[in-house]
């Protein structure tokens, strides 16, 4: 069984890794458990009155029906109204993936990660 509750900062390490995130003061994130393995964490940073930025690593399919439901309720319910999201250019999957979760391509900041890896930027009405 897969189990969903918050990240502790010892645990912040396995996302900063996946999701190529710097963790800052206001990082924080939820974690899918099973069998006391992470297997899959969303983190929330960049807030702002009305969005915050969202970092999701995926290591077990199931994970993503346990996390996505609490995903969007946290800044919902924080008062946040839009998710934004940065994926590189060159990762397809997370690319599909981030569709997948609802969010719609905005813009691209060509060369923004290095020469020839762009970030694409996604936003996700959270009403």
């Amino acid at each position: 069984m897969i189990e969903v509750v918050p990240a502790g900062s010892d645990d912040l390490k396995w996302i900063a890794e996946k999701a190529h995130v710097t963790i800052g003061p206001t990082f924080f994130a939820i974690k899918a458990v099973r069998d006391g393995q992470i297997v899959g964490m969303v983190g929330y940073d960049a807030w702002t009155p009305n969005s915050c930025t969202m970092h999701v690593a995926i290591e077990h399919p199931i994970a993503v029906r346990r996390l996505k439901p609490k995903a969007f309720d946290i800044p919902r319910c924080l008062g946040r109204r839009v998710a934004l999201a940065g994926v590189l250019s060159n990762n397809d999957r997370s690319l599909r993936f981030t569709q997948h979760l609802g969010f719609q391509r905005i813009a691209q900041l060509d060369d923004a990660w290095q020469p020839g890896v762009h970030i694409v930027l996604f936003r996700k009405e959270l009403t």
